[in-house]
């Protein structure tokens, strides 16, 4: 707040309360003012980031193994879109600190709102 540089964004995954599904269909819309990654994104913020968990590209694994219905989207891609959406509010002004905390997975099937 203030002048100090420092401003707030948060990442709200689908919520039931909002009328939004926590996953959607993949062939699905995404609901307007809604982002959802693509496999094509995390593989390649895998690649970027030398990140080969399982959880980012292989589907029967996340299913079978570790219990997730989809795709794990990265937490610092997250984190990077939080910051760029930061960033976009106020353009010019310098970032100070930016701080970010995953508090649950997100899918690729999520729709997010920044």
């Amino acid at each position: 707040g203030g002048g100090d540089g420092l401003a707030a964004a948060r990442l709200l995954p689908g919520d039931r309360r909002l009328g939004l599904p926590e996953r959607r269909a993949p062939a699905a819309p995404v609901p307007e003012g809604f982002l959802v990654h693509d496999d094509l994104q995390i593989m390649r913020y895998s690649a970027v980031t030398h990140n080969g968990h399982r959880i980012h590209w292989d589907r029967d694994f996340c299913r079978g193994v570790e219990g997730y219905a989809d795709l794990v989207v990265h937490g610092p891609l997250l984190a990077t879109r939080l910051a760029e959406a930061m960033r976009a509010t106020r353009p010019g002004a310098p970032v100070r600190r930016f701080a970010f905390r995953a508090l649950a997975p997100v899918l690729v099937t999520t729709p997010v709102r920044i």
